[in-house]
């Protein structure tokens, strides 16, 4: 869910992007829903960014101005998406296989991939703080140095598992399975492990998001996708595969 004001978004999958109007706090109602199997949303001003699922995976931009009749805007192929942020006219995608897409959406009715950065696991989740990107990348932490999103570059990481990543201040918090982990990132060059608590989070098992995971034809393996995914195979990004 994203919420700007008394206005918020979220992805509910088959029932695609409901717009809620959060005017009267006990009485939350939808003002109107957007079509798509949506996955994860964001919201900047009257702006809503969406993920969603189709013959492609894309990011979809949305003009909510008028809550009842949101309205489609522009859309980019992603390939594959669970999360995404947004900083002034940049959003960037955790892109599973691709690694960290960052997209120019200044021209909301062409949005435009600025840069691609792969990184060596599964991205799942993206953090911005300072122009740089925290990448929940399956295996790893990963750093991106995002200030120019033109030469943007991984220049760190941390060897620990993660699927999710909150930031504040010179911490990072990441989430594997049911462990919270705190990461010290006073020098987001060499960020360090501080702590791994369990109990937190979800049950061990939860696998990524849907818009990462799909049941291709691959070597070795059967079944049919409708929608586009990766992973990392050795050194190779095996399209489809999962």
């Amino acid at each position: 869910m994203a919420v700007v004001g008394s206005l918020a978004v979220t992805g509910a999958g088959n029932g695609g992007m409901p717009v809620l109007d959060l005017t009267t706090p006990t009485a939350p109602r939808v003002a109107g829903t957007f079509p798509g199997f949506t996955t994860a949303v964001a919201l900047a001003g009257h702006t809503a960014y969406a993920v969603q699922l189709g013959s492609s995976v894309d990011l979809v931009v949305v003009d909510v101005a008028t809550p009842a009749s949101p309205a489609f805007m522009g859309r980019l192929t992603v390939g594959a998406g669970g999360d995404l942020k947004v900083v002034g006219s940049l959003v960037y995608v955790a892109s599973g296989g691709y690694g960290l897409k960052i997209v120019d959406v200044s021209t909301p009715r062409r949005p435009t991939l600025v840069k691609t950065v792969d990184t060596p696991g599964l991205a799942t989740e993206v953090a911005i703080a300072n122009g740089i990107a925290y990448v929940a990348d399956s295996t790893s932490v990963q750093v991106i140095d995002v200030a120019n999103p033109n030469t943007a570059a991984v220049i760190g990481s941390l060897a620990t598992s993660a699927s999710a990543i909150a930031v504040s201040g010179t911490r990072a918090y990441a989430v594997d399975g049911s462990q919270l982990k705190i990461i010290d990132i006073t020098h987001p060059v060499r960020p360090v492990l501080l702590n791994a608590t369990p109990g937190f989070g979800a049950p061990q098992g939860i696998g990524p998001p849907l818009a990462l995971r799909c049941r291709p034809t691959c070597p070795g393996g059967s079944g049919a996708t409708s929608v586009p995914c990766s992973r990392k195979s050795g050194d190779a990004k095996v399209k489809g595969c999962v």
